[in-house]
């Protein structure tokens, strides 16, 4: 049962990672980018998860986050 349920995990992660990059569509080199990002907060999802935590505001925090360094870099870039 518990096999099941980390297939189940693992199919979940790549499907929200693919839908993620194609949410951020930009351009396919920053689909493919985005869609790596997905992997890592949907397995943040999963072991937050797993460890009974929040899960929801773990991966909205490291995607706020992410999304700061990003304004930052660009803002230096300008």
């Amino acid at each position: 049962m518990r096999r099941k349920l980390r297939w189940r995990a693992v199919w979940a992660v790549a499907l929200s990672a693919a839908a993620f990059g194609l949410a951020h569509s930009y351009s396919a080199q920053y689909m493919l980018r985005a869609a790596a990002g997905g992997l890592v907060l949907g397995t943040v999802f999963v072991v937050e998860q797993e460890k009974r935590g929040s899960p929801f505001w773990v991966v909205t925090s490291v995607h706020a986050f992410y999304n700061l360094i990003a304004m930052f870099l660009l803002a230096q870039a300008v």
